[in-house]
């Protein structure tokens, strides 16, 4: 095959192809080749690859490629040339069907392009192996540093970029206790792949069973306690009020332990941190602006929160963000805001992200004061995200709290302007899924804000305790919520709000869980569930499905309530019930009509109240002898003709049951 032109090397003989982390040969793996910004494992994506002979000639192979114990490719046993047509895509697999890399574009051969890249390889040649400290790697960077061996750091270690424009590319760990400190990056670098790892190995506790059922005796949880920097977190004063009596349990070595490994970017604008990993791992942004964690590739947290814009001095935070990506366990929340505040525009906060059994509350923002100012955050996003199994909120969005009541808001809007849990927060909230949490699943406070798609299930505790106030939720799902029969309600709001939409499914029934919702000063409208409407307590409650339904018509003359049996008929509607304008639009008269289907035709049978307001009601009578069984209940009658019509009659049943015929008027 001489008719091709093969210009883009995938391999030849000397490459070695090697994990990204380790940099040992991926033994026995395989390698595919697709079209650019594809999946090449997918056959539809693939493109031709060609073994390259000394003759210049090509001969196609089918794909996978295949990498020998070396690290090298080989066809038939031999190493080999391999060759495309064309840019394309790479993705290498090992010998257990891992991903070890992708390549999403693998430039295609231009003299030019080929010019520019060997330029950024030259810059981006500075490798943390070749200095001894990454000060020093920092210093020699120009606009790229790999940091290609293991790298321990000691707490308080801090790396001055010098203003520079990296991408800093991890293919190694960082491994220390405490916080290893990134300063003066400049806007627009980039650090990816980082994995932080303490060196300490600490005790940790695991309050949930394999099946991700809850441990609450305090000496199930204690027996769960073992070294770990994968399995479980490190235990707090908060778990001595979660679970009571632990504190008496733990071994001293178990206690005030402060195992972190963290990486923290302080004082910084516009830097991103793509897939983050690490064990005991922890990424603080401290001072910093227009900062974003993107897709963090599950670190498990250390001591601290494991994702945290901390903005307690200078100005608020503005611009930072989690953006998709999932973390593991962590003492504390697995994304939290202090003092952060998105402008009107909204910029700032959580977006596509998931976190799993955190130890305190999955996304939070931060309440009262912490220190000498505010720690209270506004105009926030949290969208799209996830909360499974926090072993205490899920949401925790709100401002003030009520565990230490402040007189005062330092640094922030006062009392006497705004009340207890009644800031103008203004965060946007939309699309948000916690199960399992034994706290709350979803809480907030706040005035004005609008809150939509809210699904909390199986949770310990309320679905959503919202101190809220002059807000509008819509489409709250409420799912087996307070299943540890705590004194607390599914739903509680204390302020006077709107709830356009609230589903309850499937509420487990337990004698003491309170109220299913307690709203004593808000509207609530749409629910919909088997809820006992003796364990509702709100202000207004309409368009509800307990029993009293409204259908509203808008635009037209008539408005009507449709019955359809499908056992009777899948396309016909066994009953109607319908009301209709007497004259126009703001007559003030209605008539009512009440419809049955015989003979297969819908509205066949029909009683008539209030026909052209004349404020009585038509009967229908029966059009021939009514039999005994016409009638079903007693003290009812049943108006029939006999004899061709001439003769009007009723049959009557009495009190007793007594069947009695009588003629009303003969024609």
């Amino acid at each position: 095959m001489t008719d091709i032109t093969a210009n883009v090397v995938v391999s030849n003989p000397r490459p070695i192809f090697t994990e990204s982390r380790s940099f040992k040969a991926v033994a026995n793996g395989k390698i595919y080749i697709g079209q650019i910004d594809t999946d090449p494992v997918n056959p539809a994506n693939q493109i031709p690859v060609y073994i390259e002979n000394e003759d210049g000639s090509h001969v196609q192979i089918a794909q996978p490629l295949i990498i020998n114990a070396a690290g090298k490719i080989v066809y038939n046993g031999q190493l080999v040339k391999i060759v495309t047509v064309q840019g394309h895509s790479m993705a290498i697999y090992d010998a257990n069907g891992s991903q070890v890399d992708y390549i999403a574009n693998v430039l295609k051969y231009d003299p030019d392009q080929y010019s520019i890249e060997a330029d950024k390889k030259f810059k981006y040649s500075v490798k943390l192996s070749d200095y001894p400290t990454l000060q020093d790697a920092a210093s020699a960077a120009v606009d790229g540093l790999l940091i290609d061996v293991d790298y321990h750091f000691y707490n308080g270690e801090k790396v001055d970029f010098g203003g520079k424009v990296l991408t800093i590319e991890c293919k190694a760990k960082f491994i220390g206790d405490g916080n290893l400190i990134f300063t003066k990056l400049g806007k627009g670098s980039r650090i990816a792949g980082v994995f932080m790892e303490s060196t300490t190995t600490p005790w940790v506790i695991k309050p949930w069973t394999d099946d991700n059922q809850w441990l609450t005796d305090a000496a199930a949880v204690v027996a769960t306690l073992k070294q770990s920097k994968t399995d479980g977190y490190q235990p707090t004063v908060s778990d001595y009020v979660k679970f009571p009596g632990i504190e008496t349990l733990l071994p001293p070595n178990a206690k005030g332990q402060n195992i972190t490994s963290t990486l923290e970017i302080r004082e910084c604008i516009g830097v991103e941190v793509h897939r983050a990993s690490g064990l005991m791992a922890g990424f603080l942004f401290r001072g910093c602006h227009f900062c974003k964690m993107v897709d963090a590739n599950n670190p498990s947290g250390g001591k601290d929160g494991i994702i945290t814009f901390e903005n307690l001095s200078g100005d608020w935070g503005k611009g930072n963000y989690v953006i998709g990506g999932r973390t593991s366990y962590g003492s504390v929340s697995s994304a939290q805001f202090l003092r952060n505040n998105g402008g009107f525009e909204r910029d700032g906060g959580v977006i596509g992200f998931t976190s799993y059994r955190a130890g305190e509350s999955g996304v939070k923002t931060w309440q009262g004061t912490v220190g000498s100012t505010t720690s209270r955050n506004y105009n926030l996003q949290f969208r799209d995200s996830v909360v499974i199994y926090p072993v205490w909120d899920g949401f925790d969005l709100g401002a003030d709290t009520d565990m230490n009541p402040e007189l005062d808001r330092p640094g922030d809007y006062p009392i006497t302007q705004y009340p207890l849990h009644q800031l103008p927060l203004n965060h946007l909230i939309d699309n948000l899924l916690v199960r399992g949490a034994l706290g709350v699943g979803f809480g907030m406070d706040g005035k004005g804000m609008y809150v939509s798609n809210i699904t909390v299930e199986d949770c310990a505790g309320s679905g959503a305790y919202l101190l809220t106030h002059e807000s509008v939720f819509t489409n709250i799902a409420i799912i087996d919520t307070n299943t540890k029969d705590f004194q607390a309600n599914q739903i509680y709001i204390s302020g006077a709000c709107r709830v356009n939409g609230l589903r309850l499914i499937g509420i487990r029934s337990t004698d003491g869980q309170g109220l299913t919702i307690d709203a004593p000063n808000s509207t609530v409208s749409g629910i919909t569930g088997m809820v006992d409407p003796s364990r509702i307590n709100v202000a207004n409650l309409a368009e509800e499905g307990l029993g009293n339904i409204r259908a509203n018509s808008f635009g037209y003359d008539s408005a009507a309530i449709k019955l359809r049996i499908h056992k009777l008929s899948k396309t016909l509607d066994s009953g109607a019930l319908y009301s209709h304008i007497n004259g126009g639009p703001g007559s003030g008269s209605a008539w009512t009509q009440l419809t049955a289907i015989s003979g297969n035709t819908p509205d066949a049978v029909s009683l008539k109240v209030n026909h052209n307001d004349c404020r009585g009601a038509e009967i229908p009578f029966v059009p021939d002898i009514a039999s005994d069984d016409f009638i079903k209940d007693s003290s009812c009658f049943l108006p029939y003709w006999e004899n061709n019509s001439t003769s009007l009659k009723a049959l009557v049943k009495k009190p007793n049951g007594e069947l009695v015929r009588l003629t009303l008027a003969t024609l």
